[in-house]
């Protein structure tokens, strides 16, 4: 079924519901200040809406973005609210992370993780102690093709 909406009204409907609950009906608790309490009603909206698969990603972080800058929950001035709102993207860090899923999704693409993995059979397949020692080999220069987290570190090293 085609959803000409551009987004999923269900799971959508049940983030917005979440976010309204936390930020009017749900008490501020003693020793956080309302902005933060606030701040946490969009993110676990946001939150509810990925998991629930209301918008593609992208779509819901600039989502996000967009509604720090407008509620201005992190500053009093509109112009510091978009400050903050845009501050990450200064980050090396989030430019890293975003380049290297690019390209990890790129080499699924086009296969060229198989390929390597082919080569790498072809090459020390032929005998078993052969497989054996090309494991460190193939764990030094396998990583720069996959994401840069240490989960996939520790599940390359591991067989």
């Amino acid at each position: 079924m085609d959803n000409k909406l551009g987004f999923k009204p269900i799971p959508a409907a049940i983030a917005v519901g979440l976010a309204l609950l936390i930020w009017f009906v749900i008490p501020v608790p003693e020793g956080v200040t309302p902005q933060a309490w606030h701040l946490l009603a969009m993110f676990v909206g946001v939150i509810a809406a990925i998991i629930g698969k209301a918008m593609p990603i992208g779509a819901l972080s600039m989502v996000a973005i967009m509604l720090v800058a407008v509620t201005g929950v992190t500053a009093e001035k509109p112009a510091d609210a978009i400050k903050d709102a845009l501050s990450s993207f200064a980050s090396p860090l989030i430019w890293l992370i975003g380049v290297s899923i690019m390209i990890s999704r790129g080499i699924l693409k086009t296969g060229l993780g198989a390929r390597i993995g082919y080569l790498f059979i072809s090459l020390f397949g032929k005998k078993p102690w052969a497989s054996v020692t090309a494991w460190p080999c193939r764990s030094c220069c396998s990583p720069p093709l996959r994401r840069a987290t240490p989960h996939a570190a520790a599940a390359s090293s591991t067989p």
